[in-house]
């Protein structure tokens, strides 16, 4: 039921994500609703989550304030926290996460902005399939060896590793949230047409989906300590998220190891055999 992979019952992690949530913000005392499913993920699921979050509000354990940022239209960020506080205890840190947020929901919802946070993620993580021991011979195809997949779906790379003779196609998915399932499921499609192995690369996965990529013949590699990949282009809105939030991304000074952790478990997957599907 949970990233960390412990057999327990959806009842068991309810409470666990509840006994999270009053942890956690009473010491930050208010945060984002994006901010606490993202810093807890390291236990329940998102929705798990999200799901506490609501129940606590709903009992009175939590309050909430919803807040319009940026330039938007309508919408609102919803900051939760303690009940024993009162508004005046925390206005003040909702005042100064209010325009982060408004910077990182622009980045992780708008479709343009999306798009080329996940350029970037591509052009960065390129040059480490070499680095890691493997040969790039397309980028952004549906076509391989005399074959078109005839949607309009594309592969963010085709790579090749030499050591264990394998053809891999590539996603990248640079995202606070989770990759949607059918994402996945279409790049199995695409790759068992295609007749090369799924290879999903992910700043984070729910563990059931990636179980179920790699029972499909797939491979998995998430980023390094699950950080939002955030590069040059963003250095000012990375900064004031590690500073302001706490939500994990790649500040300029995070780079070269982001870069050294994610070839090493790049070059991994050269040692690990397919799944057989049963």
């Amino acid at each position: 039921m949970g990233s960390t992979g412990e057999k327990l019952s959806p009842q068991e992690w309810r409470k666990i994500a509840e006994k999270r949530v009053l942890e956690f913000l009473r010491e930050c005392k208010a945060a984002h609703a994006r901010e606490i499913k993202v810093a807890l993920e390291d236990g329940p699921f998102h929705w798990v989550t999200a799901n506490a979050i609501r129940k606590l509000y709903q009992e009175g354990k939590l309050r909430r304030r919803r807040r319009s940022y940026g330039d938007t239209k309508g919408k609102k960020a919803s900051f939760y926290y303690p009940s024993e506080l009162r508004y005046a205890d925390v206005v003040d840190v909702i005042e100064e996460k209010l325009p982060i947020i408004a910077a990182y929901t622009e980045l992780n919802e708008n479709p343009n902005q999306r798009q080329r946070l996940g350029h970037l993620a591509e052009d960065f993580i390129m040059p480490l399939f070499e680095k890691a021991g493997y040969i790039v011979v397309a980028k952004d195809t549906r076509f391989f060896r005399g074959r078109l997949w005839p949607r309009r779906t594309d592969l963010d790379f085709i790579v090749y590793g030499e050591e264990e003779n394998r053809w891999y196609g590539v996603q990248i998915k640079n995202s606070l949230d989770y990759p949607e399932w059918d994402d996945i499921a279409e790049l199995i499609d695409i790759c068992n047409f295609l007749k090369i192995v799924p290879w999903l690369i992910a700043r984070i996965c729910p563990k059931d989906y990636a179980w179920e990529l790699i029972q499909c013949g797939g491979f998995v590699t998430l980023f390094w300590e699950r950080r939002w990949l955030l590069t040059k282009e963003n250095k000012e809105i990375a900064e004031k998220i590690a500073r302001k939030t706490a939500i994990k991304v790649t500040t300029m000074d995070k780079l070269d190891e982001f870069a050294k952790n994610l070839t090493k478990d790049l070059g991994k997957i050269h040692k690990l055999e397919v799944r057989q599907k049963s």
